[in-house]
């Protein structure tokens, strides 16, 4: 048998390259992938708000507005719950009275009460229906522009945040102050009975400010902490539950009051 030893031609007479059993592969080079499209600052946000993923942002917002909406929600049923029972006890027990002297007081505290139950009723914290109509949004808007939809949300957040920090200004301080005044006035001028009227005007000033500095104000703070780019959630300390005893005054005598916090 022949062997040849000339070296192997290619189709154009030239010698053919060698083969090797391993072959190289080049990789591909990988496209970097792009950034998340970024969506303009809130009036007052500083550059750590402006570079963070709208979705996050928008997230936050949510989050914070249904934990105040909840907040708001058990605050109203408890001060408009006391007040309406309040009205409709002192309705129905000054024709009962024998004490036909002490009716004027029973009138007079329920009229302080319907004025916080009004309050409550006709001004709600706005959280509570613009949360809902916030979620309505963004469900209806899915697919759409994203950073119309987070603006509206911020607007929200700040109107709703305006509205929380009004409701502990010192407008509302006064009005209280006045109100208590008021009944103190009408018992002591109009019906000679000043030791009753003292005691039902600090009683209405109590309550009225129980209500004013219970009222939730957490999105002003959320406010404040989104502006600053921080979107993380704020750290709730843990109260204890605490009681004390304290002297009150009434319309027919003295008492004591046992108050609790938890």
């Amino acid at each position: 048998m022949a062997v040849s030893l000339l070296p192997a031609r290619g189709l154009a007479g030239a010698p053919a390259a060698p083969t090797s059993a391993a072959s190289s592969t080049v990789p591909a080079t990988a496209l970097p992938s792009p950034a998340p499209a970024l969506c303009p600052t809130i009036a007052g946000g500083d550059a750590t708000l402006a570079a963070r993923d709208p979705a996050a942002r928008l997230a936050f917002i949510r989050e914070r507005m249904r934990h105040d909406a909840w907040r708001a929600r058990q605050w109203s049923l408890a001060f408009g719950t006391s007040y309406a029972v309040i009205t409709a006890a002192s309705g129905a027990a000054a024709p009962l009275m024998r004490d036909r002297a002490s009716v004027p007081d029973i009138y007079v505290g329920g009229f302080s009460a319907i004025i916080g139950f009004g309050l409550i009723a006709v001004s709600p914290l706005k959280v509570i229906l613009d949360r809902e109509a916030l979620e309505a949004r963004i469900a209806a808007d899915r697919g759409g522009d994203r950073c119309a939809l987070l603006a509206h949300a911020e607007a929200v957040l700040i109107a709703d945040a305006k509205n929380e920090a009004f409701g502990r200004g010192w407008l509302i301080h006064s009005g209280n102050a006045l109100v208590g005044v008021g009944a103190m006035l009408v018992l002591g001028l109009g019906y000679e009975r000043w030791g009753s009227g003292v005691a039902n005007g600090i009683a209405s000033i109590a309550v009225g400010e129980l209500m004013i500095l219970t009222q939730p104000h957490g999105l002003v703070r959320d406010l404040k902490r989104y502006r600053l780019g921080d979107l993380r959630e704020p750290q709730r300390r843990r109260r204890r539950a605490s009681f004390m005893a304290t002297p009150t005054l009434l319309g027919s005598g003295y008492g004591v009051a046992l108050l609790g916090r938890f």
